[in-house]
């Protein structure tokens, strides 16, 4: 039987910019059973759940792996979260590789159009809501810088103002428009798109998953 293949925190709590009374976001990967699949019900492949301190999104692992194919930063984010709180040890290695397969230079737009969003965003709040925005924002664009350096994903703040010797300063937007212009130039080496041997991974994993589920 398969279910939950993993799940993982998101968020201000992951990146390191939580307050005491942050919510708790987390993101959960599951195999649905075999009536939900073949069912005359249409599969539900995505659902949140809102509490007052949790924020419960799940997503079924097709659903999962098409976004990773896509080279969707958040689906990306969530397998290097270093927040991660359950895996099932048949999957996990396979799943990560094709994680890392799937972080291609297709991502970089996403990035940037949150960052623009953001910098607007930013201009236009006050008080603890500018300052967490900023900080996301930070956060965002130094994920971004590092994956085009190193290929690599790095979501903790903390860890990446280490890694670049950056803080927010009182010029933040003015620091934002440089390292969105250094991203921009950096001669990075990941690739330019998700490639045919990767898709092919990502069918033979998730074909492996559902025929465990029989």
């Amino acid at each position: 039987m398969v279910g939950l293949i993993f799940s993982a925190m998101i968020g201000s709590r992951a990146c390191g910019y939580n307050r005491d009374n942050s919510d708790y976001d987390l993101r959960v990967i599951y195999a649905a059973n075999l009536d939900d699949i073949f069912g005359l019900d249409r599969l539900k492949e995505t659902d949140v759940t809102r509490t007052d301190q949790f924020e419960i999104e799940s997503h079924e692992i097709k659903k999962f792996i098409g976004m990773l194919l896509k080279s969707n930063p958040n689906s990306i984010e969530t397998l290097f979260s270093p927040v991660q709180i359950h895996h099932d040890d048949r999957y996990w290695d396979e799943l990560r590789e094709l994680g890392k397969a799937c972080i291609t230079q297709d991502m970089i737009p996403a990035y940037e159009g949150l960052s623009h969003t953001l910098i607007k965003r930013a201009n236009a709040s006050t008080g603890a809501e500018k300052v967490k925005t900023i900080n996301v924002l930070h956060r965002n664009l130094l994920t971004c810088l590092y994956m085009v350096m190193y290929g690599e994903i790095e979501i903790n703040l903390r860890k990446l103002k280490d890694a670049f010797g950056h803080s927010i300063a009182d010029d933040w937007e003015q620091t934002a428009y440089e390292l969105l212009d250094e991203i921009k130039t950096f001669p990075t080496k990941i690739p330019a798109h998700i490639s045919d041997e990767t898709r092919k991974r990502a069918n033979d994993l998730l074909l492996t998953i559902r025929y465990d589920s029989l």
